[in-house]
């Protein structure tokens, strides 16, 4: 009869580090991002080409290549930025216009944002260099929430948002909101609180374009458990410790839930 295999200790633990998992520390993506960089040839170890993703690297004795240059662990940092209007979510314009990169300092390290914001919205965006949260945060099947606030001319009405949360058809894709409620009214203009599980590109703009609703602003107020709170238009602050372990747990929950077929369950 065979026997269990043994349980994983300190003694038996394997040494060394999966290259993939080495590769995502040194900035270059998430680790599945970073076995198709090892799958296609530009990763060599001492010299010899690395093309196997689950092999174990030794970084304090072993030399690890990209493209012919060495690379090393990159100090990770987490930002939260308030991206203003009229600014793009991209490192560069080849027309000239500002980037989100224009507000931020010079790091030392290449940073990336976490999902996008489109030009004309305004909000909460993080920015970081760590590859395997950026992924996982992204993915579609984890379901992070945002939440966001709508300014638009008109009231909707209470069959409007019921088919906002149930869903709609736009240009051939059924589109849903989590949440809408009203949130308050000034003058001739209505404010929309909306949550969303998915991120479709433009998808609040398109579903309020259903109506023929004009959206006058659109500010993105929190990303799952990080807020957008008192932090200022065009200004940034670093992560909380405390925050990064909310974001980091919440992201787990999601993905154990995912894998284990549980759905999210709308608000």
């Amino acid at each position: 009869m065979p026997q269990d295999s043994p349980k994983q200790s300190p003694l038996n633990k394997p040494a060394g580090i999966r290259l993939q998992k080495y590769l995502a520390e040194c900035g270059l993506g998430s680790r599945r991002s970073c076995e198709v960089l090892i799958s296609s040839g530009a990763v060599t170890l001492d010299g010899e080409p690395a093309e196997a993703t689950g092999i174990r690297v030794f970084p304090e004795k072993q030399q690890v290549c990209v493209h012919g240059r060495p690379v090393r662990p990159q100090p990770m940092v987490y930002l939260l930025l308030h991206k203003p209007k009229d600014v793009l979510c991209t490192s560069s314009d080849e027309r000239g216009r500002r980037t989100i990169h224009d507000f931020l300092p010079d790091l030392g390290v290449r940073v990336y944002n976490v999902g996008r914001l489109d030009r004309q919205s305004e909000g909460l965006l993080l920015v970081t260099n760590d590859g395997e949260l950026s992924a996982r945060l992204m993915h579609p099947r984890y379901h992070v929430s945002k939440e966001y606030r709508v300014w638009t001319t008109e009231p909707l009405s209470e069959n409007q948002m019921r088919a906002f949360r149930e869903g709609i058809t736009c240009q051939g894709e059924i589109l849903h909101m989590t949440d809408i409620r009203l949130d308050h009214t000034q003058e001739d203009t209505y404010c929309y609180g909306v949550v969303l599980h998915e991120g479709k590109n433009r998808q609040i703009r398109r579903m309020f374009a259903a109506y023929r609703l004009p959206v006058l602003r659109l500010l993105r107020v929190a990303v799952g458990p990080i807020k957008l709170g008192t932090l200022e238009s065009g200004t940034w602050r670093h992560m909380t410790q405390e925050e990064l372990q909310d974001l980091r747990t919440e992201s787990e929950v999601l993905r154990q839930r995912s894998e284990n077929g549980v759905e999210e369950t709308p608000r």
